[in-house]
């Protein structure tokens, strides 16, 4: 029979790692995503760091179906779920 492998976790480096952590320890599912220029860092964190894993990528190509679909979510299952896109006028309204 096979031993199972402890795997560790890696070391927060940046930031955006703490962000993820945070994300993680508050058990966000999903995070609705319209990234930009300003995302880089947290969108390699997510995927690298938190290896894409609650909290799931949903890659938006709107501001707007980001927030409709983090929206949504929270409506249909009580807890709140995460969303970050770019500034701009839709984060206005």
């Amino acid at each position: 029979m096979a031993k199972a492998q402890k795997t560790e976790k890696p070391r927060a480096e940046w930031g955006s790692d703490v962000i993820v952590d945070v994300m993680k320890a508050f058990e966000f599912e999903y995070i609705s995503i319209n990234p930009g220029a300003t995302f880089r860092g947290l969108h390699d964190s997510l995927v690298n760091y938190g290896g894409n894993h609650a909290p799931e990528i949903i890659l938006c190509n709107h501001e707007e179906i980001a927030v409709a679909l983090a929206h949504g979510y929270a409506r249909a299952k009580g807890k709140p779920r995460w969303r970050s896109t770019t500034p701009g006028p839709t984060g206005c309204r």
